[in-house]
């Protein structure tokens, strides 16, 4: 339990952090299941990279989800709820000049091939830590939008 949000997304970055430096030394691969919520883990680890470079060459991160639109395909990345386009935005690019995070190391579900996904994952040995996804109110789930990028889409029951 942590008393604040701010203090659940240094909690989060800091147990990620510990982590990759852990498996670093036991030269293991750090694997990770995690949400995109809540949002701001992300430029935390960033930054304790910045403070104290780590080497991030076998981080591999399983995020658990993404949109799609109405024909079942992934959203556009720069549509702003995209997981993907945020991921790019809030870890690729805060890391820039830091570490190397290669876009091969991070993962999305794949509607043309969900099985890759969970194939990846198996041959990591599977995760390490799953992280919670944690919502907007606070709630353990998933905020189902009623809109995504201008399409409209009734609510789910």
């Amino acid at each position: 339990m942590v008393e604040t949000d701010i203090d659940l997304y240094y909690h989060i970055a800091f147990e990620m952090y510990t982590a990759v430096e852990q498996n670093n030394r036991e030269n293991k691969p750090s694997v990770f299941i995690a949400p995109v919520g809540p949002a701001f883990q992300y430029r935390r680890f960033a930054w304790l990279c910045r403070q104290r470079p780590i080497d991030l060459s076998e981080l591999h991160v399983f995020f658990m989800d993404e949109y799609l639109d109405e024909n079942g395909h992934l959203i556009d990345t720069n549509c702003p709820l995209s997981f993907r386009g945020f991921v790019r935005r809030e870890l690729f690019a805060l890391l820039e000049g830091v570490a190397t995070l290669k876009p091969m190391q991070i993962y999305f579900p794949d509607p043309t091939n969900p099985e890759k996904y969970d194939t990846r994952l198996d041959s990591l040995g599977g995760a390490q830590i799953c992280f919670a996804g944690v919502g907007i109110n606070g709630h353990l789930a998933f905020n189902e939008p009623s809109v995504v990028c201008g399409n409209k889409y009734p609510p789910r029951r």
